[in-house]
């Protein structure tokens, strides 16, 4: 038992939580720390969360940490979407050179080249979003050295009718139907310039329904955040599954209360 206090305006007693939703917890230690200790400040404030985390013994979780950790990695998604029927890029993980370049090679429409799990990097002390890139032959040839030194994911590139964002409260599904093919810059990757592609949402079919809630009941997982493509033939296409994804974009442009599905989750724990 204990009592958590943040920045002196409430107090709570840990055994009174009954319901915890966890988000990415993001540190900015710039000009709190030099460059040398910045890296041990996250691992302590990380570890302080994570003990004070420990606290809530019995409570319902949105997500179950485990289970949110094990689940966000890709490679596994890929696999259990499979397993379950539904087809997935063909991807590699690689860091080498002539692995890369071969499977571009018998990728008759590209490659799209993305992070395996990070989403931002930091470039002149400024975080920023790592787009996904669609690339050739000849893109992998630029880049070999880097290659070398830093594994990447590439997968085949499937062209698209549209694509779909699926978050899965519970049992309750908001299907978004993203049109990125309206716009060029939003046709590889709709994230940076998602202001600009129309958002609808639409009723998800018997198939989608079930597999989305199989999937997230497999990984052990009460919220999702699932991204889908739907190909010019009408067939579904997996790309990946967000444990702590965010939702407040599309309420914002579809009026959908995606808000107040989360806060039935939680409240459904009392």
């Amino acid at each position: 038992m204990g009592s958590l206090c943040a920045h002196g305006l409430r107090t709570i007693e840990t055994s009174g939580v009954k319901a915890v939703w966890y988000r990415k917890p993001l540190f900015d230690f710039k000009g709190a720390a030099s460059e040398e200790n910045r890296g041990f400040a996250v691992e302590e404030t990380r570890s302080a969360i994570d003990s004070i985390l420990s606290l809530f013994e019995g409570a319902f979780w949105v997500n179950d940490l485990q289970s949110a950790r094990s689940a966000r990695v890709k490679a596994q998604q890929l696999s259990l979407a499979s397993e379950l029927g539904m087809r997935v890029p063909r991807t590699l993980i690689t860091s080498s050179f002539d692995d890369a370049l071969a499977f571009a090679d018998s990728c008759p429409h590209g490659v799209a080249a993305k992070t395996i799990y990070s989403a931002t990097a930091v470039i002149e002390g400024i975080p920023q979003a790592i787009p996904t890139q669609r690339i050739t032959s000849d893109d992998v040839l630029l880049f070999q050295n880097s290659i070398k030194v830093c594994p990447v994911q590439l997968q085949e590139y499937v062209p698209k009718a549209h694509e779909l964002r699926v978050t899965v409260f519970g049992r309750e599904m908001f299907v978004a139907k993203l049109d990125s093919q309206k716009d060029a810059r939003t046709t590889i990757d709709w994230r940076p310039d998602a202001d600009i592609c129309p958002h609808e949402i639409v009723p998800p079919t018997s198939y989608l329904e079930r597999f989305c809630l199989e999937f997230l009941q497999r990984q052990g997982l009460v919220y999702g955040a699932l991204d889908i493509i739907v190909t010019p033939e009408g067939e579904y296409v997996f790309l990946e599954n967000n444990p702590f994804g965010q939702y407040l974009w599309v309420e914002d442009r579809t009026d959908a209360p995606l808000t107040r599905a989360m806060a039935n989750l939680l409240l459904a724990a009392h």
